[in-house]
């Protein structure tokens, strides 16, 4: 019994009968050696003692990639003291006792990343770490285990292939797993002792040549073993028992090993996902914003971008005015734009863009279709202006203002731009504006914090008090990571058309109209032979890309956030699609009402449209209509007015006709003249104190008027025509009044309110026209082709300076001060014109109150409603909408001195209208 349970005994029989079980377990539990000495080698590449270089392809299909190689020669690696040297994810532990030296080298394949801490993404399959040393009294176990073996002496090598799985959701970057697979592992001259539960002996390797799978392999091996060892002068093929590597192996719990580790914490898959791929969507996305942001440059580049000469002088003009039409700007030369340090203005949440490099605009052209305003030979007319100003070097927004246009956009798809784009090493760089818009929007860009989960951290101590570590967090500097897009070479093919946002900012020219571009937009993009590359963090990834797509950044009609196509990257065709859609995303993470609020939520001055409805040119125009039918009632009121006028109300027949009440202090005067008049004929042109030149033109019927003066009887008849003619006194008045160029006439009036006016007629071709100094056009105006005014007016007059020293001043001066209670139109067809241009109206009703001038602090206002149509083809009636006019500036550029200044000439006025 005793000979029977001897330990050696069973070493023995071991040695003599068993030698392919021996085989099985010393192959297998070499394994364990081999895992830990590539787990060690792994930590030995990252240290200064190994060599490292990359060696970059130098096949045009390969770009941006390479092999990278760490090389290690005699390294030690030495644990006197038995020490935990690895633990998984469930908790055990491998121990390590003893010496190894080893030479190694890994190889990568793959990206070039350019970031030293991980300058390789990994080609699947493309990992190999080849290992070759000696052990010096190696012990390395399993802490939860008996069975060892232990290595006295000898030599080793093997070549290790690290299965890769995805380290996150998107499949990049691919990490190594335990997964590993060990070929032409060789164990020589190698002393040893083998521990099991049952015998512990000593062991003579002599060779092997072994292939190990730990776990599930990409060639569909999983827990493998196969080769053969030789033991004892015998030559064994392992597994002798057919069980595998290990013979308890569980897929599952194998996994879970490793599956804990940072960069698989979204679970380990072995999907095959190339990293081009991944690529080509974010490709296709910077791209087009980068054509984007050139095409907002050259919009704004006078020196040879669509506000140049070169623009300016190939305009072409489609359709005639107020008809649909197009105005194309084109240019016929290349235009290079260099950028240093150039930075767009941010978005809502504070994102902008600098770009650095250069670019050749080959050739671009831009399209605004809407309604027509001029001619072309108008349009012509304004290039010479232009390019004084040019050549004078004005300001940007003074270039823009006055860049010779002729069509009004009429829907939020009216823009359409056409770029070919050469670049050389362009940079396009995501930056934060950390005090720019809307700063508390839980997605501004100084809101994210790199590598914290906000979400983890807590405000407050569990008493409830505020801790100081939140404190201090928050006090401090928030780190942006940003993405860097760089295209080093190529060319580029796109058709942009933003939609356009309502301007709803009230001093500029194209107010209530869709004129202002978003970065919601539709684009076609054909890249060719460009190189780029994207760098985000410390990974910058090099690439080569042709190919073409369509892209929707934002929501246009039925498609929201997508791009479709094919992309070539690296000589891989991949179409912008995904499994389930025909299309790709511009933004994974795209959220709609997010996106908009990056617009909009800080600015106030845009809005939003959801159909061209809304984008109605009547919109925009209403409030201009407005002001030019209070000058057209203006006019007609110095019309009505004006001696020259039969039937006037300053005409002889209105004299005759007069009323006097209430104890002659109020009088009552009537104009009447039922057929036409030439008004441009019986009004001369004026000119007021700032040099203006006003000339009436058009004409008059159906001319009936009331002008009511409330003051004092004018008692005074000492003349000689009150001698001639003393019982008709009241003729003598108007006579003497005529002959003495004053407006005051059977009664005296007391206070600046003292006469109102009621008037209307019918109009044809009917307008005033405006003259500026050194001006050889009319500013812009409205001529009434046919239709009927109906104005209510109370003029503030001034004081008659011959008057000034009696006791009842005369307010009999008039000035350009007026309240206008009330204009009406209705049912008349008219144009605006002006600079060339020509809009054809039809309006079929408006009424409006107005004040021209400033008068006890109020005035320069116009409001009311007006319905009307614009264009040559006009809209029904029923389908024109009722525009309320809310209080409006009269002139947007009102001054008060320049005002003055217009009428202080008056012959006879005392002083000026007191605007207090």
């Amino acid at each position: 019994m005793f000979l029977f349970n001897s330990c050696g005994l069973k070493n023995w029989i071991a040695k003599e009968f068993m030698q392919g079980a021996v085989a099985d377990g010393v192959s297998r539990l070499s394994a364990q050696h081999m895992s830990m000495i590539l787990s060690e080698v792994n930590k030995k590449f990252d240290t200064a003692e190994a060599k490292f270089e990359i060696l970059r392809s130098q096949d045009a299909k390969e770009y941006g990639k390479g092999l990278a190689v760490w090389t290690l020669d005699n390294v030690e690696i030495n644990y006197p003291k038995e020490e935990s040297v690895y633990s998984d994810c469930n908790g055990d532990k491998w121990m390590w006792r003893g010496k190894v030296v080893v030479s190694a080298k890994k190889t990568i394949q793959g990206r070039i990343t350019n970031n030293p801490k991980d300058p390789m993404l990994p080609d699947l399959g493309k990992v190999a770490i080849e290992v070759s040393g000696k052990a010096h009294d190696l012990a390395i176990h399993s802490a939860g285990s008996q069975e060892a073996l232990d290595i006295k002496s000898g030599d080793f090598s093997f070549t290790a292939y690290p299965r890769l799985a995805q380290a996150n959701a998107k499949g990049v970057p691919l990490k190594a797993t335990s997964n590993n697979r060990f070929e032409g592992l060789r164990l020589k001259n190698m002393k040893g002792i083998l521990k099991t539960n049952d015998v512990e002996m000593e062991v003579d390797i002599d060779n092997s040549d072994l292939v190990m799978q730990m776990g599930e392999g990409e060639n569909g091996h999983e827990n493998y073993l196969d080769g053969y060892i030789t033991i004892f002068g015998n030559n064994h093929h392992v597994p002798s028992d057919g069980k595998g590597l290990d013979p308890n192996y569980e897929s599952a719990k194998f996994m879970s090993t490793y599956d804990c580790q940072e960069h698989f914490k979204e679970g380990v898959s072995f999907e095959q996902v190339p990293l081009e791929r991944l690529l080509a969507p974010p490709i296709g996305a910077l791209s087009a914003r980068t054509l984007g942001i050139i095409a907002g440059a050259l919009e704004d580049n006078s020196e040879c971008g669509f506000l140049g000469q070169d623009a300016a002088h190939n305009l072409v003009l489609e359709g005639n005015p107020g008809e649909k039409g197009s105005l194309s700007a084109s240019l016929s030369k290349t235009c290079p734009l260099t950028f240093a340090a150039f930075t767009t203005k941010p978005n809502c949440f504070g994102y902008a863009y600098e770009l650095n490099g250069e670019v050749t605009i080959e050739s671009a052209k831009k399209k605004i279709t809407g309604i027509v305003m001029k001619h072309l030979e108008n349009l012509k007319e304004e290039i010479p202006f232009y390019e004084q100003l040019i050549t004078e070097n004005q300001p940007l927004q003074t270039l823009k203002n006055n860049f010779p246009q002729a069509v009004m956009p009429d829907s939020k798809n009216s823009a359409h731009i056409e770029l070919k784009v050469n670049f050389n090493n362009l940079s396009i760089k995501e930056v934060c504006d950390k005090k720019y818009g809307s700063i508390n929007h839980a997605h501004h860009c100084s809101k994210i914090i790199k590598g914290e989960d906000k979400k983890s951290k807590k405000d407050s101590t569990a008493d409830g008090s505020k801790s100081k570590e939140s404190d201090s967090k928050k006090a401090k500097e928030k780190n942006y990571e940003p993405i860097e897009f760089s295209i080093f070479s190529g060319i580029a093919d796109a058709i942009l058309e933003p939609m356009l946002a309502k301007d709803l900012r009230e001093d500029a020219a194209t107010k209530s109209m869709c004129a202002i571009p978003t970065s919601i937009s539709k684009a076609r993009v054909n890249l060719d032979k460009m190189t780029s590359s994207i760098k985000k963090g410390t990974n910058d990834m090099h690439f080569h890309v042709h190919g073409a797509y369509d892209l929707i950044n934002g929501k246009i009609g039925d498609q929201e956030n997508q791009q479709s196509g094919m992309l070539n990257v690296n000589d891989m065709e991949i179409p912008l699609k995904t499994s389930s859609q025909n299309f790709a995303l511009v933004d994974e993470n795209y959220v709609r009402s997010t996106f908009l609020d990056s617009i909009f939520s800080c600015d106030d001055s845009i809005a939003l449209v959801e159909n061209d409805k809304e984008c109605a040119l009547e919109d925009g125009m209403a409030e201009n209509v407005a002001r030019l039918l209070v000058m057209n009632a203006g006019a007609l009121l110095k019309v009505a007015t004006s001696s020259s006028i039969p039937g006037s109300l300053a005409s002889f027949n209105a004299v005759r006709t007069r009323q006097l009440e209430d104890n002659e202090k109020r009088l009552i005067m009537k104009a009447s003249h039922q057929s036409e008049i030439n008004v441009g004929e019986k009004i001369e042109a004026y000119t007021d104190g700032l040099n203006v030149r006003y000339q009436i033109k058009g004409f008059v019927d159906k001319l009936e008027g009331t002008m009511t003066r409330i003051g004092v009887p004018l008692n005074e008849r000492q003349g000689w025509l009150d001698r001639i003619n003393p019982l008709n006194n009241r003729f003598v008045d108007a006579l003497r009044a005529k002959m003495n160029k004053s407006q005051e006439i059977f009664v005296r009036p007391v206070s600046p309110r003292s006469t109102s006016i009621d008037v209307k007629a019918h109009l044809k071709n009917f307008t005033i026209e405006s003259q500026r100094p050194n001006k050889n056009k009319a500013e812009y105006h409205l001529v009434i082709e046919d239709g009927f005014y109906y104005v209510s007016a109370q003029p503030i007059m001034g004081v008659d300076a011959r008057t000034a020293s009696e006791a009842n001043i005369s307010y009999s001066i008039s000035t350009p001060v007026v309240e206008f209670k009330n204009i009406k139109i209705f049912d008349a067809s008219a144009r605006v014109e002006g600079h060339g241009m020509s809009i054809p109206l039809k309006i079929n009703e408006a009424q409006l109150c107005a004040f021209n001038g400033r008068f006890s602090q109020e005035g320069n206002y116009v409001e009311g409603r007006i319905q009307f149509s614009v264009g040559s083809d006009t809209k029904e009636y029923s389908e024109l909408k009722e525009l309320e006019i809310k209080r409006v500036k009269l002139d947007p550029d009102f001054s008060q001195q320049q005002f003055d200044q217009s009428y202080a000439v008056t012959p006879h006025l005392y002083k000026l209208i007191s605007a207090e």
